[in-house]
């Protein structure tokens, strides 16, 4: 009789099973967000970074899709699917699956890259593209194919990529790809090239690359996969004025909060950033930081077709940036990468901008650049001296260019850095000034504790690295080392952790060692919170000593 009643509604409570894992794991990841600072701090202090958003909801989405997958495949043998679930779900304490891509990553360059010099004949190659025709919807990625056993003994197949890629290879596309003669068993823990066919998707506000064809593997020589990491940067040399210099950055109030917005006394703001003296730059923000649909300076033509809720009629930022170079400071700027195409977008906001991009015949990262960042980087111009492109993860080597190419068409002295990978050890792309700088997420460390003292410690050996972080000796060739830190435990809110002594050391060592720092201190009103000010006053007193 419970036998038949199950089997019944067995689809009933598979699918209730799927909706508790589903709250159970939103209900975490909203404890994190929020842990030690209620929503209310976060709205007044700007929120969390955009930067934390896609590592931490990516491994819930992947965590729902894999229990999902796994309940329908247990069909109607419910109690051991919920066993499997429960296995899914992190335990306390334990690493998430970014930190297991990124070491395993780094042991295998380590393993397989020599020191050496590249060989002369890869040696003028100019992007990754280069190496095969890449047709409509392609993307070519680099790193290790690796597999694991996941439920009732199934193999996993996972691509790591040196970037910070995990794209997981479904049984059909695997399946698929052996029909056509491409076998990814003869592929596994080898550096290769992937060249797949897929799109990139936007779900649960991360941008993903949706694998729908798997059209070739390359492996590669260490040799070959060398001359690809190690060839010159782009490097502007701009970039050597922020040699042995430190700053900071202050999230300043877009139109999401246009009340605190209109508000804003930028007096204040300028009095307060005029006192630290040895500071060199200032960097503020484009886009709201935690959601890349809000804006800080007016966009008149695209508010028409928008609405105007996303921009603010008050120029702001135009007002701080002059504010910041009155008190003799570079002014830096924050932008988040994915515009409207985030999932915090309205669904107005979402079909609004599909229609826009369809009518202009746009994808969402060149739609990005031409009408939200060629907008600023003309109206500002020499203004914005360098620019922190954040969510910048999965744009394309040659989007990336043309991203860097609108920016200095209109200051060609302004740096830019592409925000990819968190944490040490250092790695980049060719088209950074300098390093991204984002210490270990804080979902898994503070920012001061020890796994973040390899990023100080590299730029002590060389302030200039090449995409590894490995130092370089030709400024030319490589990127400026740059710390990007918070004082407190979420990235815009929260009150002064960083130990004074710390702070002090971290700071002195990397502009003694030719680097560069930027301190992150949340904004109460138009200033710093004044426990993080007084942390700032004590870095500049030392620095000045």
């Amino acid at each position: 009789m419970m036998n038949a009643w199950i089997k019944s509604h067995s689809l009933a409570i598979l699918s209730s099973l799927g909706l508790a894992v589903f709250f159970g794991i939103y209900a975490l990841l909203l404890y994190n967000e929020y842990s030690g600072n209620p929503p209310e701090a976060e709205s007044k202090n700007q929120g969390a970074n955009v930067e934390d958003k896609p590592s931490d909801i990516t491994e819930a989405g992947s965590d729902i899709a894999e229990a999902g997958s796994d309940i329908a495949e247990e069909g109607s043998d419910i109690a051991e699917a919920g066993s499997d679930i429960a296995e899914e779900e992190p335990k306390d304490g334990e690493e998430d699956d970014d930190t297991e891509t990124e070491a395993t990553s780094s042991a295998l360059l380590e393993a397989l890259l020599p020191k050496s010099g590249a060989p002369k004949s890869l040696g003028d190659l100019v992007s990754l593209e280069d190496l095969v025709d890449l047709k409509e919807g392609e993307s070519v990625f680099m790193g290790s194919l690796q597999t694991k056993k996941g439920k009732k003994g199934r193999l996993v197949y996972n691509f790591l990529g040196i970037e910070g890629e995990s794209i997981r290879v479904q049984e059909d596309v695997r399946k698929k790809a052996s029909r056509n003669g491409c076998n990814v068993t003869d592929y596994m823990d080898c550096l290769l090239l992937m060249i797949a066919k897929g799109e990139w998707r936007n779900e649960q506000e991360s941008v993903l690359f949706e694998l729908t064809e798997l059209v070739g593997l390359k492996k590669l020589e260490p040799g070959e996969a060398e001359a690809l990491l190690r060839r010159s940067h782009d490097s502007s040399p701009a970039a050597i004025a922020f040699e042995g210099k430190w700053g900071v950055r202050m999230s300043i109030p877009s139109a999401q909060w246009n009340d605190q917005l209109l508000a804003f006394d930028v007096d204040a703001f300028a009095e307060q950033i005029a006192q630290l003296t040895s500071a060199s730059h200032v960097m503020v923000n484009v886009t709201h930081p935690a959601n890349s649909c809000f804006y800080t300076g007016p966009h008149p033509a695209l508010a028409k077709l928008m609405g105007d809720g996303s921009f603010p009629k008050r120029d702001l930022l135009g007002e701080v940036l002059d504010a910041i170079h009155a008190t003799g400071k570079k002014a830096l700027v924050y932008f988040a990468c994915e515009g409207f195409y985030h999932s915090s977008a309205t669904r107005r906001m979402n079909a609004d901008w599909a229609a826009l991009l369809k009518s202009k015949k746009m994808g969402p990262w060149d739609g990005t650049r031409q009408l939200i960042l060629q907008h600023y980087a003309e109206k500002y111009g020499a203004k914005i001296d360098g620019w922190w492109f954040d969510g910048a993860r999965h744009i394309s080597e040659k989007e990336r260019i043309l991203w860097k190419e609108a920016v200095r068409a209109t200051n060609p002295n302004t740096i830019v850095a592409f925000n990819r990978m968190a944490g040490p050890p250092y790695r980049s792309t060719r088209q950074c000034d300098i390093f991204g700088g984002h210490p270990t997420p804080r979902t898994r460390a503070k920012a001061w504790d020890p796994v973040n003292l390899p990023m100080i410690e590299a730029i002590e050996k060389s302030a200039w690295m090449d995409v590894l972080g490995n130092p370089v000796d030709d400024k030319g060739y490589g990127a400026l080392g740059n710390v990007f830190m918070p004082m407190q435990a979420n990235w815009n809110a929260g009150e002064c952790a960083f130990p004074l002594d710390q702070a002090v050391d971290w700071t002195t060592r990397v502009l003694k060692a030719g680097g560069t720092l930027t301190w992150v201190a949340p904004r109460d009103g138009s200033q710093m919170q004044a426990d993080q000010f007084a942390l700032l006053l004590k870095i500049n007193a030392a620095v000045e000593n």
